[in-house]
């Protein structure tokens, strides 16, 4: 399984050189650094995707993060953000529902 993220990683990275969204394509390496337990890496790609830009899906791969180091309140002070921005997305409401367990 790793192999198939580290590939995505690649793509993604090429897809960038040829011209795609950084901010879209740091936001799926991250997504494949969290699935490889690489935290330090996926934050970099979140922290350099939301530097170009707001982008859900990086601020729910940085709750995500905080959430692997039991840093509940830095994952609550994100996804309480997001549910202003995203009321009615499900993702943001059920990890925010999971950091108030």
């Amino acid at each position: 399984a790793s192999d198939v993220y580290k590939r995505q990683i690649e793509a993604w990275e090429s897809a960038v050189e040829c011209g795609m969204d950084p901010r879209v394509a740091m936001t799926r390496i991250g997504d494949a650094c969290l699935s490889l337990n690489d935290l330090p890496g996926a934050e970099e790609s979140y922290r350099e995707a939301l530097a170009k830009g707001y982008d859900k899906w990086a601020h729910l791969g940085l709750a995500k993060i905080h959430l692997r180091r039991n840093e509940k309140s830095r994952a609550r002070d994100i996804l309480a953000m997001l549910l202003e921005k995203e009321p009615n997305d499900t993702r943001v409401i059920l990890l925010y529902q999971q950091v108030e367990k």
